[in-house]
């Protein structure tokens, strides 16, 4: 098993324990919110559905938080990586609800979302 291959199954593994570990926690409701915001990190083109090569990209996820390739995340690099996730889920958002194109959401365009 090659080092990228390692470092993806124990992200993945990580991920896995973190979630279930909250999720008994935690109501259905909110576990299920959660979930979806799982799916919609992983789902990046936003077509609703997975590929292997959106599951892959996720689940390199360490890599990309590991901005000095040290192998070890900083608060410093967690909160940029947050931050860029974060960005990047509002950009689908606007892109998904934003009914007019002008790149910004109205309070109709939030309310009247399927």
């Amino acid at each position: 098993m090659t080092m990228n291959k390692q470092v993806s199954a124990l992200v993945i593994a990580a991920l896995l324990a973190t979630t279930a570990g909250t999720a008994f926690a935690q109501d259905s409701d909110a576990r299920e919110d959660r979930r979806a915001e799982a799916f919609a990190e992983l789902d990046t083109n936003g077509d609703g559905s997975v590929s292997a090569e959106e599951f892959a990209a996720g689940a390199n996820r360490f890599a990309r938080a590991d901005a000095n390739g040290d192998g070890l995340l900083t608060v410093e690099e967690l909160a940029a990586s947050g931050q860029e996730r974060a960005a990047e889920r509002a950009a689908r958002m606007i892109e998904r609800l934003d009914q007019n194109d002008d790149g910004a959401l109205s309070e109709d365009e939030i309310e009247s979302r399927s």
